[in-house]
């Protein structure tokens, strides 16, 4: 069933369409990455997703997740208005419209077991772990594996088959 989430339908729709498909693979990134037992306080701690200064994006996102869980751990979405703020995050989505902060988010956690997404040009080749880019009119899904490793991330193999590897 992962091949017909991660298809990714043409951008030409609405924006609120591509924000929910985002959303989709953010709740989805809880299923096909894995962290290590000690990023998580006890068994039934939730996955946190942080969206970093875009409340509208985070509220798509709780409405996309709703009350789903994964491996019986409730998935919490929050939004932060600081890097600082974000060091407690399993997900670490940072926007475009931040890309004035990516290199140093990624800096800042680069020793934690934070995922870091984003959906801007370039964010996985500069060490990001997980970019949505643009290509032909859809969306494209982008894993730098070397920095997942760094992370302590161990990604799916599924996942790695429908994304482009950088790094």
């Amino acid at each position: 069933m992962i091949a017909a989430v991660f298809l990714l339908p043409p951008i030409s729709r609405a924006a609120g369409h591509e924000e929910e498909v985002k959303a989709t693979f953010l709740m989805n990134f809880t299923r096909y990455f894995a962290w290590p037992a000690s990023s998580f306080a006890e068994a039934k701690s939730p996955f946190v997703i942080c969206i970093l200064a875009d409340p509208e994006f985070a509220s798509t996102t709780r409405g996309v997740i709703g009350d789903r869980t994964v491996e019986d751990r409730p998935i919490a979405v929050s939004t932060r208005e600081t890097l600082e703020s974000a060091l407690d995050c399993h997900i670490l989505f940072l926007p475009a419209s931040r890309q004035d902060q990516q290199a140093m988010a990624i800096t800042q956690v680069a020793d934690s077991s934070i995922l870091t997404v984003s959906d801007s040009e370039g964010f996985a080749s500069m060490g990001g772990i997980a970019n949505f880019r643009r290509v032909g009119g859809r969306l494209r899904l982008e894993i730098n594996r070397q920095a997942a490793a760094r992370a302590r991330l161990e990604v799916s193999a599924r996942l790695l088959r429908i994304a482009d590897v950088v790094g």
